[in-house]
């Protein structure tokens, strides 16, 4: 849990700053007047960054006090509706589970300017409908001096933050993969990642071959675009004692370029493959019997030769040992717990530095680049840059 005091720390992202009130511009417009500690009046939360916040919020004084004073801090859900207007949004009050204000009585002691604090406490945050604003305004009220009636409620606003941070550029590099895991009779398999292709003709790659992941030869799956498909269309080759076995026939599907997609691919046991493009199924079709082994020449961005990577950026990457749901896709395209069932190797790229990358699932699948790596800061899912 994150710990934040008076509101000032800077790596927060605050928003909607209002004009904060000197000490001198308080006395001379206002005499001693009581207004919450803070330099603005809104601070913005991310869903996603911490599962939870501890904030202290005090009282200020513009002049020392003449008198011992109390200050009491309440969750003024009224103003909500004075928020949405004021900065023309749809913020809902956050649920009263996902917070606590703890020490509510402060009091700012004869001679002093400044109040002991109240503590705000959020849990649960990561939990939040991350296609929903929250706003919780907390007031404080007195008997014993006047507010400066702008500065007298805070509010904290939550939006989507971003989930994937760092991805690796893996044009003219690979990932060899070689898994302490026992990948070696999957009956079902899962093969995702968070992808970026820059471009499909460049006029370098060998074949026209641009490889996404997995094994060329022995009993292995290798999924790539290109060869004798189109340019951008996804090629599923299963191999059988080497032989090799080109998908689909029919309904090809083609990567978009230039944008983040997420790819996935699935064998079930009845030996039915499944290809989807941001959790959509795009195309299902049978091939050949057999169980996949993917314990040796397993890369990332590489088949057959250096030749023939994958121009552009990869995130987020998993290999399991089940056939995913469409549903399951869909609730974690971002991010998955890594002690999910069934799950082999979960590269998550969130090193941003360094030519390794860590496994999060603890099975020891870690991976090296064959070359330098370069890392590119990102913020994924992108609607979490939109403002409110």
């Amino acid at each position: 849990m994150k710990r934040l005091k008076y509101l000032t720390i800077p790596a927060l992202a605050l928003l909607f700053t209002l004009s904060a009130c000197t000490d001198e511009e308080t006395k001379s417009r206002f005499g001693n007047k009581a207004y919450i500690t803070a330099s603005t009046n809104v601070t913005s939360l991310l869903i996603g960054d911490e599962t939870g916040y501890q904030i202290e919020l005090g009282v200020s004084t513009a002049k020392p006090a003449d008198r011992e004073m109390k200050f009491t801090f309440a969750v003024a859900s009224g103003m909500v509706d004075s928020y949405n207007e004021a900065y023309y949004t749809r913020a809902e009050l956050l649920p009263s589970a996902n917070y606590t204000l703890e020490n509510t009585t402060v009091t700012v002691a004869e001679g002093s300017s400044r109040s002991t604090e109240c503590t705000v406490v959020f849990t649960g945050i990561n939990d939040l409908d991350r296609e929903t604003l929250f706003v919780l305004p907390v007031s404080v009220t007195s008997n014993d001096i006047d507010f400066i009636e702008s500065n007298r409620t805070h509010y904290f606003a939550f939006k989507a933050g971003a989930i994937i941070n760092w991805a690796a550029d893996i044009d003219r590099n690979n990932f060899p993969v070689n898994f302490v895991s026992d990948v070696t009779a999957l009956q079902e398999m899962t093969m995702e990642a968070m992808v970026w292709l820059e471009h499909i003709d460049d006029g370098v790659l060998e074949a026209n071959i641009r490889t996404f992941m997995g094994v060329e030869g022995g009993n292995g799956m290798l999924i790539r675009l290109g060869d004798n498909f189109g340019i951008d269309e996804i090629q599923v080759l299963k191999f059988i004692n080497g032989n090799e076995n080109k998908y689909p026939s029919v309904d090809r599907v083609a990567v978009p370029v230039q944008k983040w997609t997420h790819l996935a691919f699935t064998q079930s046991s009845d030996n039915t493959v499944k290809i989807y493009i941001d959790a959509e199924l795009k195309a299902s079709f049978t091939v050949v019997a057999g169980a996949l082994d993917f314990s040796s020449n397993f890369y990332i961005g590489k088949s057959y030769n250096d030749s023939r990577w994958w121009p552009g950026m990869i995130t987020e990457t998993r290999i399991w040992s089940v056939e995913r749901t469409q549903a399951e896709l869909l609730e974690n395209m971002y991010q998955v717990d890594p002690e999910t069932p069934g799950l082999v190797a979960y590269w998550r790229f969130d090193e941003g530095a360094g030519d390794n990358v860590a496994d999060h699932t603890g099975n020891g699948n870690n991976i090296r680049s064959a070359n330098p790596l370069t890392w590119v800061s990102v913020s994924l899912p992108e609607e979490a840059d939109e403002d409110y």
